[in-house]
C-alpha cells in the first residue's frame, strides 16, 4: 500500500495519482517556512522552471523531547501549526507566481526530516532535493551543524544547498570539484551535467592536489572525464593547494562561478571538507549554491 501524507488542507493525499513520474523530474523542497526556505523555492523554480517537473514542498514536524502524558496534545498543536504555516506559504507562492501554473504539491508529515525525506524519495522516485541553508559565513557553515548534512548523508540523491545570499540569476558557470583518485563513474555528476546542458553553462572541472601533480591512476581518470565531456563546453584545472577549500577558494575568486558542485564519495572532496575539525570557511563565496551528488 502506498504511504500517505497529510496535505495542507487536512486531507489525505496519496502521491503519484495525478502525475506521470516517467515524464517529469520530481524535486523535493524541504521547508521550515523561513526566508531561507522561500529563497530556495524561488531558486529551484528559476533553475528548473515549470515544464516537465513537479515540486513537493515538504515540512516535517516532530516532538524532540516529550513525555507520554503530553505527547498527544503537543502533537495535535504541532500538526495544526504546521498545516497553518504551510497554508500561509502556499498563499505566498500564489502571490509570488500570480498568473502562472505552478506544479507544486504541499505536504506536511510527522517525523524527523531525514527519515521523512527517505520515505518520500522511495515512494515518489524523487530526483533531487533543493533546500535552504542558514550559512552566513561560507560553505562549511552553510552545511555543518544543520539539517543539510544529515539530508546529504542519508538521501542518496543529489542535494542543492542554497544560502540566503544566493540570488535568482542565470546559471552561466558551474565549478565541479572532482577527485581524480576516485574511480571514474559516469553517473556520479549527471545532475550537474544535465544542468549545464539545459542552461548552456560552462563547466569547470577542478582537482585539488597538495603536489599539483597527477598519479598514473589520477591521470587515467582525468582522461576518462575529458572523453565523457567531449560534447560539453568545459575546462579542467589541476590546482595545487594544502586543502580543498583553499583550492576552490582560489578558482572561485578568479572565475566567479554561479554554483559549486562535488560528489560525496567515500574519499571524495565532500568528506575531506566537512569531516575534519580544521575545515576552513569559504567566506567570500557564501552566496554560492552547493550541489552534492553521491558517487554512484
Amino acid at each position: 500500500m502506498p504511504y500517505e501524507s497529510i496535505c495542507v488542507h487536512g486531507k489525505i493525499s496519496t502521491f503519484g495519482c495525478s502525475f506521470n513520474a516517467n515524464l517529469m523530474k520530481t524535486i523535493l523542497l524541504p521547508t521550515d517556512f523561513s526566508d531561507e526556505s522561500k529563497n530556495a523555492i524561488r531558486y529551484a523554480i528559476n533553475l528548473y522552471g515549470t515544464q516537465d517537473v513537479r515540486y513537493i514542498a515538504l515540512h516535517a514536524y516532530d516532538l524532540q523531547h516529550h513525555n507520554t502524558t503530553m505527547m498527544i496534545s503537543l502533537d495535535d498543536v504541532l500538526k495544526k501549526d504546521a498545516l497553518e504555516a504551510m497554508d500561509m506559504e502556499q498563499a505566498w507562492l500564489k502571490k509570488e507566481y500570480a498568473g502562472q501554473t505552478l506544479p507544486l504539491t504541499p505536504v506536511v508529515q510527522k517525523g524527523e526530516l531525514p527519515l521523512v525525506l527517505e520515505k518520500v524519495i522511495a515512494h515518489e522516485k524523487a530526483d533531487l532535493i533543493i533546500m535552504g541553508t542558514k550559512g552566513a559565513s561560507g560553505v562549511s557553515k552553510v552545511l555543518l551543524g544543520s539539517n543539510a548534512v544529515r539530508v546529504i548523508q542519508s538521501a542518496h540523491i543529489p542535494v542543492i544547498a542554497v544560502p540566503l545570499k544566493a540570488g535568482v540569476q542565470p546559471l552561466k558557470k558551474v565549478l565541479l570539484a572532482v577527485d581524480f583518485r576516485e574511480p571514474f563513474k559516469p553517473g556520479a555528476a549527471a545532475a550537474t551535467l544535465d544542468l549545464c546542458k539545459t542552461h548552456g553553462a560552462e563547466l569547470m572541472i577542478v582537482y585539488v592536489s597538495e603536489t599539483g601533480e597527477l598519479s598514473a591512476e589520477a591521470g587515467e581518470n582525468k582522461g576518462k572525464w575529458e572523453a565523457a565531456l567531449a560534447s560539453l563546453p568545459h575546462s579542467i584545472h589541476v590546482i595545487r593547494a594544502a586543502d580543498v577549500t583553499d583550492g576552490l577558494e582560489t578558482l572561485a575568486s578568479e572565475h566567479k562561478p554561479d554554483m559549486i558542485a562535488m560528489t560525496a564519495g567515500e574519499g571524495g572532496f565532500f568528506r575531506r571538507m566537512f569531516h575534519h575539525s580544521d575545515t576552513k570557511e569559504m567566506v567570500q563565496h557564501a552566496h554560492l549554491p552547493l550541489m552534492i551528488m553521491h558517487n554512484a
